[in-house]
């Protein structure tokens, strides 16, 4: 008599099981890591961007109109909104956002000197559109930087 080799169907689905949960332990905390990571670079990438603007401005006495003389860092990832009021040239607003939107986080800058965040978990990218060049604070959910 032969003895036969190979695995049975239930040893198969228990390996199966073992990976599944595996895997949905291992997903989110590798979500997490990419969503804290692409926070980072708007953080990084909006710091940058006002450097540039300041320094411009230091040079040319009123910020500059749109974003040409300074680009914004990894815009394959992320866009670089830029607002200067026509009426006062004196002031700028910018917002740094994810360009795929898949986690919602934005970081904002302006001259007045605030600076807001969203990570994206307590809000969401929507709440980008309200900040404005005259704004002092963060409003809540965001958080100042």
């Amino acid at each position: 008599m032969r003895k036969q080799r190979g695995f049975t169907l239930i040893e198969l689905m228990i390996v199966v099981a073992i990976i599944g949960i595996l895997a949905a332990i291992a997903y989110p905390s590798y979500i997490d890591s990419v969503r804290k990571t692409r926070f980072s670079e708007a953080q990084e990438g909006a710091m940058q961007v006002a450097s540039q603007l300041e320094r411009l401005v230091s040079q040319s006495k009123e910020y500059e109109a749109n974003l040409s003389k300074a680009p914004g860092p990894n815009t394959d990832r992320l866009s670089y909104t830029y607002n200067r009021p026509d009426a006062d040239k004196g002031t700028y607003s910018l917002v740094v956002k994810e360009s795929t939107d898949r986690f919602g986080l934005w970081v904002a800058i302006n001259s007045s000197g605030t600076r807001c965040a969203c990570d994206g978990k307590a809000c969401k990218a929507a709440n980008a559109g309200s900040f404005t060049a005259a704004q002092k604070s963060c409003t809540s959910p965001t958080v100042a930087f």
